[in-house]
């Protein structure tokens, strides 16, 4: 039994450090908060975009910091609604993220809730 738990855990590090290492070494900017937009994750592209270091953005702040109201409006707005699934969300569009020193940057956006089991990722 002791054998199976510790492959268990095994797999699942290996499985979390490949996810984290595709989202941070991924060539598309990435920042993702929870349900009440406080930032989780901020991988290199955001940072080279934002000009901020992942340490000062993780569970410090939130997509206001970085997007206007709108674009908060809009990652709640059902995007699709197919057999009982609704995503909700916004397609690429263009749109401006401010880096640190509050400067527009202009950039191509999309956003996505993501959901399993109906509880808010």
């Amino acid at each position: 039994m002791i054998y199976m738990l510790k492959t268990s855990q095994a797999e699942l590090e290996k499985s979390h450090k490949f996810q984290s290492n595709m989202i941070q070494n991924s060539l598309i900017g990435i920042i993702a908060t929870n349900e009440i937009g406080v930032v989780k994750i901020f991988n290199r592209v955001a940072e080279n975009l934002s000009g901020y270091d992942e340490s000062e953005v993780t569970d410090k702040l939130t997509l206001g910091n970085f997007f206007s109201k709108d674009i908060a409006t809009k990652i709640n707005r059902p995007l699709i609604y197919d057999y009982g699934l609704e995503l909700r969300g916004f397609k690429p569009t263009e749109s401006e993220i401010l880096n640190k020193d509050k400067e527009p940057i202009p950039v191509r956006l999309s956003g996505i809730n993501l959901y399993e089991e109906g509880e808010h990722l």
